[in-house]
Order: structure tokens, then C-alpha cells, then sequence
């Protein structure tokens, strides 16, 4: 039985550390108005990714994040690619690892 306490323990202090890592940032897009800026969160558990648009001149916070590891990519007009590796190969588009502070 104690040793099954251990566990439950240990595995309790596992999941409240990944949740302690899952912070909001701010992204925007600095395109000019009459633009949409494209998101694509790629989450480094590789848990999936999640997309959103931003008109151009706007910001706002983006939540259950991981700055440092998490990555995105944004494109104007478009949505970026599916694939990762073809960002910027056709058309503009932005690959680089989400910070704590602006992300565009």
C-alpha cells in the first residue's frame, strides 16, 4: 500500500507540472489593416495544433501555450501550410518557437 501512495504521488506531481507550463502570451499581427493574419499553434506534446486569424493592426492574448517549446506559424491571406517544412516555400509564411512576450 505505500508504495502505491508513491505512485499516486508522484504521478500527481507529474501532471500538475505539465499544467504549471501551459501559460498566455500575446500575439498580433502587425500586417497592415485590410490583411488577416493566419495562425497555426504547433504544441510541442505533440498534442495537435489549434488555428485562429487576427486582422491586421490587432492583438490579443492566447492561452495554454508553452513558451520555449510550442512553435507557430502565421501567414497573410492564407493559411499556412500543413507541413511545417513548407513554410515559406510558395508563398510567405513564419516559423518560429512561441516567447512569453509578443509573438507576430
Amino acid at each position: 500500500m505505500k508504495n502505491n501512495t508513491r505512485i499516486i504521488i508522484i504521478t500527481t506531481m507529474i501532471g500538475i507540472t505539465g499544467i504549471a507550463s501551459a501559460d498566455t502570451v500575446t500575439f498580433g499581427c502587425d500586417a497592415d489593416q485590410s490583411s488577416t493574419c493566419y495562425f497555426s499553434i504547433r504544441y510541442a506534446s505533440g498534442n495537435g495544433n489549434r488555428n485562429f486569424t487576427m486582422r491586421g493592426g490587432t492583438n490579443d492574448n492566447i492561452s495554454s501555450v508553452d513558451p520555449g517549446s510550442d512553435y507557430y506559424l502565421v501567414s497573410i491571406d492564407q493559411s499556412p501550410p500543413a507541413d511545417p517544412s513548407n513554410c515559406g516555400k510558395t508563398y510567405w509564411c513564419k516559423r518560429a518557437t512561441i516567447i512569453s512576450g509578443y509573438n507576430n
